[in-house]
């Protein structure tokens, strides 16, 4: 439960960013465009239009230890990082994009406030595969992957290897895929699922974030001092 206090800040906070009108594509790609060429007011409109969706993902990382206010603190380092990094020619929105930068700047914050979020040993490794591959495929897709995509990789990892040592050689692609269609998935969608939501993040954690100056503008709640 959120304190009274906290609350109202976060109510203040979430009357203050609804009022700021959402972009529309060819807006946002627009401000893209002005920010890679170092227009601060684009930057700063780019980042202050989404910050709504910062507040939704925080939300699910409540319990592990920070407060929602600095919750979102974090997740706007990571969006400023996002929108430093976006290319609008990409073809991908920029909010998909962002996601990621913001999940991994919160868990970032969780794990110097409170330690690494801890999981079972014996799914660790499993976690760690799924978190990894996940990671490599939005950079990749530059997009959030699908639990069947994850799945697929998964797979197609664990049976390249197998084949590797059976056959002596790598693998042609045929080969991997006709194991596959004979023994199935060696990971379900669900089981990606269940392992992402068991460290509520499903990246790694070593790519870089955001610096404190990038939130010069979007850190409200900082500036009211709660913690």
């Amino acid at each position: 439960m959120i304190p009274d206090a906290e609350q109202e800040l976060i109510n203040q906070y979430l009357k203050k960013v609804s009022k700021i009108p959402l972009l529309t594509p060819e807006e946002e790609k627009e401000l893209a465009r002005r920010a890679r060429q170092g227009d601060q007011e684009a930057f700063k409109k780019l980042i202050e239009s989404n910050l709504r969706f910062v507040i939704s993902i925080a939300k699910q990382y409540l319990g592990y230890g920070l407060p929602l206010s600095e919750l979102i603190a974090a997740g706007n380092q990571g969006l400023a990082e996002a929108a430093k990094r976006f290319d609008p020619d990409k073809g991908v929105k920029f909010i998909s994009y962002a996601v990621w930068w913001i999940r991994q700047s919160i868990m970032q914050a969780l794990s110097q406030q409170t330690g690494a979020v801890r999981i079972p040993l014996k799914q660790s490794h499993l976690i760690n595969r799924v978190s990894s591959i996940y990671s490599r495929l939005y950079r990749e897709l530059e997009r959030e992957p699908t639990a069947e995509e994850v799945a697929y990789e998964y797979t197609k990892e664990q049976l390249t290897k197998e084949l590797e040592r059976e056959l002596g050689r790598e693998p042609t692609r045929e080969e991997i895929e006709e194991k596959i269609e004979k023994e199935g998935y060696r990971i379900s969608p669900g089981e990606v699922e269940k392992c992402l939501s068991l460290c509520r993040m499903p990246l790694s954690l070593d790519a870089p974030v955001g610096e404190n100056e990038d939130t010069f503008f979007v850190d409200f709640l900082s500036k009211h001092g709660t913690a």
